[in-house]
C-alpha cells in the first residue's frame, strides 16, 4: 500500500508523535553555536561571551490572529517567527534562535501543519534563525502556534526607556501596509497566494491592485528590520527604540512613556 497523501491525513490518524516525528525530521540538528538540538529534552546553545541574552514569546490564534480563509498557512508559519524577530531587531539585537509550540486540533489536516512548518522554516532561513526546539499538544480548542526566538543583545542595548528631551523621531520602513491589508480582507478582498493569501475572495479594483498586493505582502510576509536596528545601535545614533505593531501613534505613545519623556508629530 503507498503512503497516504498529507490532505488525507490527520492529526488525530497520524497521532501526536508521529506529527512530531515528521515535523521534528524536517529542522537542522547541526548549525552555528548549537551544540545538541532536536531529539533530546532540551537544545543546547553556545552564546557569544559577555553578550546580553534577548527572549521574546509571541502567540498567534486561529480566529483571533488568523483564518485559514484567508492566509496561506506558510504565510502564518513566516509572520509568526517574523514578528517575534522583530522584538528582538528594536532592541538592537540579532536573532538566533526559535522555539515552536502548537496545539492542534484533532482534525486539523497534516497538510496544513507541513506547509506551516515550510514558512517557519523559509522564514528562519531568510532572519538566519535556527529552529531547535518545541513542544505539541492536541486541543479541543483552536490552533494556537507559539513561537520564542532567542538573539544575542550588542555591547548596548536599545530600550524603550532611553529616549531623551530633544531626540527626534524616526521610522525604518513603511507605515501602514498592514492595516491596509486588514481592511481589505475584512471587505472581502482576494488576496492573491504569491502575497499570502488563498486566492478567494472578490476581486481587487485594478486601480488598487498594484498597491495593495504590496500591502498584502507586507501583511502576511513582514520583513523585520534587523540590519537597520543594529547598525543603528552599533553607531550609537538611537537612544531608544520600539517595535512598531500596534500603529505610530499607540506605540510612540508606550516608548514616551516608558522614557518619561513627551512627543510631537507634525
Amino acid at each position: 500500500m503507498g503512503r497516504r497523501r498529507a490532505s488525507a491525513v490527520s492529526l488525530r490518524s497520524l497521532g501526536e508523535f508521529g506529527l512530531l516525528a515528521r515535523l521534528a525530521a524536517s529542522l537542522p540538528r547541526r548549525g552555528r553555536g548549537l551544540l545538541v538540538g532536536i531529539g533530546d529534552d532540551a537544545a543546547a546553545l553556545r552564546l557569544p561571551a559577555g553578550r546580553p541574552l534577548l527572549a521574546t514569546t509571541d502567540l498567534l490564534v486561529e480566529g483571533e490572529d488568523f483564518r485559514w480563509e484567508t492566509a496561506d498557512p506558510a504565510a502564518i508559519g513566516w509572520k509568526a517567527l517574523a514578528v517575534s524577530v522583530s522584538d528582538i531587531a528594536a532592541m538592537g539585537g540579532r536573532p538566533r534562535y526559535a522555539l515552536v509550540g502548537l496545539a492542534v486540533p484533532a482534525q486539523t489536516p497534516v497538510a496544513r501543519l507541513d506547509a506551516l512548518y515550510q514558512g517557519l522554516r523559509r522564514a528562519a532561513a531568510a532572519f538566519r534563525v535556527l529552529l531547535v526546539g518545541g513542544d505539541l499538544s492536541a486541543t479541543s480548542g483552536p490552533l494556537l502556534l507559539a513561537v520564542a526566538v532567542l538573539g544575542g543583545g550588542g555591547r548596548r542595548l536599545l530600550t524603550r526607556a532611553g529616549a531623551r528631551v530633544g531626540d527626534t523621531v524616526w521610522v525604518t520602513g513603511r507605515l501602514g501596509g498592514s492595516a491596509a491589508a486588514l481592511a481589505a480582507l475584512s471587505r472581502g478582498y482576494r488576496a492573491a497566494r504569491e502575497a499570502g493569501g488563498t486566492g478567494r475572495g472578490r476581486p481587487v479594483p485594478p486601480a488598487v491592485a498594484g498597491p495593495l498586493r504590496r500591502a498584502l505582502a507586507r501583511h502576511f510576509r513582514p520583513r523585520p528590520r534587523v540590519r537597520p536596528a543594529a547598525a543603528l545601535t552599533r553607531r550609537g545614533l538611537a537612544s531608544a527604540a520600539i517595535d512598531v505593531s500596534d500603529g505610530l501613534a499607540a506605540d510612540l505613545a508606550h516608548l514616551c512613556e516608558a522614557s518619561g519623556v513627551g512627543a510631537r508629530v507634525e
